[in-house]
């Protein structure tokens, strides 16, 4: 899961895998609620690996 990942990769190639859609798009009236989004979205990533994991 990428949210606890700090390595330099600069440069470097990554494979990536889809797990979940997530969402569909969303039109937000201003950078608040996109920010709050966001937060909503992380907690459900990492609610739908921990679910994942428990399986």
């Amino acid at each position: 899961m990428i949210f606890d990942f700090d390595t330099f990769i600069y440069g470097e190639s990554v494979r990536i895998r889809w797990y979940h859609y997530l969402r569909g798009e969303v039109k937000f009236e201003n950078a608040q609620g996109l920010i709050a989004q966001l937060g909503q979205d992380k907690i459900n990533t990492r609610q739908y690996f921990e679910d994942l994991r428990r399986q």
